[in-house]
């Protein structure tokens, strides 16, 4: 059974795009990211421009609120200590709180958005 002149440049494509994977996967390992303790959603809301679900969580010193935000509207999450850029859906913004205390938050584009952290 002849295999034919491609035979050969099939196996060389094979093994050159096997040897490509390799490369791309090669290099330092990530660093993991942390989970969130608590997760806020920033969604439409047909009365208002937006709204905070969960507007007032509690977490723990040097746990993490992560805001994933669902709308198409751009929103902030910006308070004294922290602040984001304005983001829209398929966006999230994070922090760590490492104080204890409240924390005020509001979408400085919509400031009726109100939101607070109490940290223990």
């Amino acid at each position: 059974m002849s295999r034919g002149p491609l035979f050969g440049t099939g196996v060389a494509l094979l093994v050159l795009v096997a040897g490509c994977g390799q490369v791309a996967t090669a290099g330092p390992a990530s660093t993991p990211v942390s989970q969130a303790a608590v997760t806020v959603k920033v969604i439409p809301d047909p009365a208002t421009i937006g709204t905070f679900v969960a507007p007032e969580v509690a977490v723990k010193v040097g746990e993490t609120v992560r805001w994933d935000f669902q709308d198409l509207n751009p929103h902030t999450v910006s308070s004294a200590g922290f602040s984001s850029e304005p983001l829209t859906k398929g966006k999230s913004y994070s922090h760590t709180f490492t104080k204890p205390g409240t924390y005020m938050y509001h979408c400085a584009i919509h400031p009726e958005m109100l939101g607070t952290v109490t940290v223990s």
